[in-house]
C-alpha cells in the first residue's frame, strides 16, 4: 500500500486522471465520477480504524468541491485518509483539509520579460499558487527564458513548464524570421499600426497551451502580462480578444461544459510602462532579474535601442527608478 499526503485538488486530479469509476449523466450531459464504497473508503485519522466512514454506494461527486464538502461534513478539519481499492490493488493518500485560498492556482504566461514577471507578482498578491508558463517559439531573444527559473524562485512558484512551439517555420515576424528589427524609433511610430515585430497568432498560442495546463491543474485563472498602451497595434493584447478567448475557454474544454468557467486576467492592460515598474516594485516583483530586449548580442547584452528596450528606458525613466539593465549601447539612441 503507496501513502503520501495530498490536498484536496490533487487527490481530485488522481481521481479525476485514473477515471475512478467514470460514468455520465446522458439526463444533464455531463461526466460524472460515482466514488462507490466498492473503490474508495474514507478514514478520519482520529477515528478509530475499525469506524470506517465510507461514501454511500454510487455518492455522486462530480468535483474537487463537492468532495471538499463531502469530507467536512463527515470529519471538519481533520486529516482524513483514502483508501483506493482498484483491480485488486490497495493504494491510501492522505487528505489534509486546507483553506480555500491556499488553494487557488493561476498559470502565469511568463516570458523573462518585465510585464509578465509585474503580472506574476499580481497573481501571487491576489492569493494565487503560481504555475509559470514559458514558450520556446524561436524568439531571436530566446534569452528571457533563462531568466524565468530565477524569477519563479523569487515569486515562490510551485512550479514552472516550457514548452517548445517552433513559430520560425512560419515566420512573418522580426522575432522569428529573417526580417530586421525596428531600431530608434519615436513614441508615435511605435504606437501607429501593428509592428514588424508581432508574431502571427502568439498570443492565440499561448494562451492555448495555458488553458490546456490550467484544466489539467484544475486552476481557474490565466494570467497574461498584456499591454495595450505601449503595443496599441498587437490586435492579440486587446480586451476584446481576451474577453473572446474567455468565450472560448467556456465552450472549448471540458471545465467550461461542466461550469467552471476560465478567466484570463490581464491586470497591467491599461497601465504605462511607468505605472507597471512602479507597481512591480510596490509588490516586491524582481524587476532586476527581467529581459525585454528583441535584440540582444550573444553575450545576452540589451541593444538599447529595439522597441522594447526605448520602451523599458522610459518607463523607468519616468518611474525614477533606476534600472539594472545592461545596455550594448550607452546612448539613448542608436
Amino acid at each position: 500500500m503507496r501513502a503520501v499526503s495530498v490536498d484536496i485538488a490533487v487527490l481530485w486530479l488522481m481521481i479525476e486522471s485514473f477515471g475512478w469509476a467514470l460514468t455520465r449523466d446522458e439526463e444533464n450531459n455531463v461526466e460524472v465520477y460515482n466514488i462507490t464504497s466498492r473503490a474508495v473508503r474514507m478514514i478520519s485519522s482520529s477515528t478509530p480504524s475499525d469506524r470506517l466512514l465510507r461514501f454511500q454506494h454510487h455518492q455522486r461527486i462530480s468535483s474537487s468541491e463537492e468532495l471538499l464538502r463531502y469530507i467536512r461534513k463527515r470529519q471538519p478539519g481533520g486529516m482524513m485518509k483514502v483508501e483506493f481499492v482498484r483491480q485488486g490493488k490497495r493504494e491510501e493518500v492522505q487528505v489534509k483539509e486546507r483553506p480555500r485560498a491556499a488553494m487557488k492556482r493561476a498559470v502565469v504566461l511568463s516570458s523573462g520579460g518585465l510585464d509578465s514577471t509585474v503580472a506574476a507578482a499580481e497573481a501571487r498578491a491576489a492569493g494565487y499558487q503560481l504555475f509559470l508558463l514559458s514558450v520556446n517559439y524561436g524568439q531571436r531573444h530566446e534569452v528571457e527564458l533563462t531568466r524565468v527559473p530565477a524569477i519563479a524562485k523569487a515569486l515562490g512558484a510551485v512550479r514552472t513548464l516550457e514548452i517548445t512551439v517552433d513559430l520560425r517555420a512560419i515566420g512573418g515576424s522580426a522575432l522569428t524570421d529573417v526580417m530586421v528589427v525596428p531600431k530608434d524609433r519615436t513614441g508615435e511610430e511605435i504606437g501607429a499600426g501593428i509592428p514588424p515585430t508581432y508574431v502571427p497568432a502568439r498570443n492565440t498560442l499561448f494562451l492555448a497551451l495555458a488553458l490546456g495546463w490550467a484544466e489539467v491543474l484544475l486552476a481557474d485563472t490565466i494570467y497574461i502580462g498584456a499591454n495595450i498602451l505601449d503595443y496599441s497595434g498587437y490586435p492579440d493584447c486587446r480586451p476584446e480578444f481576451l474577453t473572446a478567448f474567455e468565450a472560448l475557454a467556456r465552450v472549448g474544454t471540458k471545465a467550461g461544459i461542466e461550469g467552471r468557467d476560465l478567466r484570463v486576467e490581464a491586470p497591467l492592460l491599461r497601465m504605462t510602462k511607468a505605472d507597471i515598474i512602479r507597481r512591480g516594485i510596490a509588490l516586491k516583483a524582481p524587476l532586476e532579474l527581467t529581459h525585454s530586449c528583441y535584440d540582444p548580442d550573444q553575450q545576452g547584452r540589451a541593444c538599447g535601442c529595439c522597441d522594447s528596450c526605448l520602451l523599458r528606458r522610459k518607463g523607468f525613466a519616468e518611474a525614477g527608478v533606476s534600472d539594472s539593465v545592461i545596455y550594448r549601447s550607452a546612448a539613448s539612441r542608436c
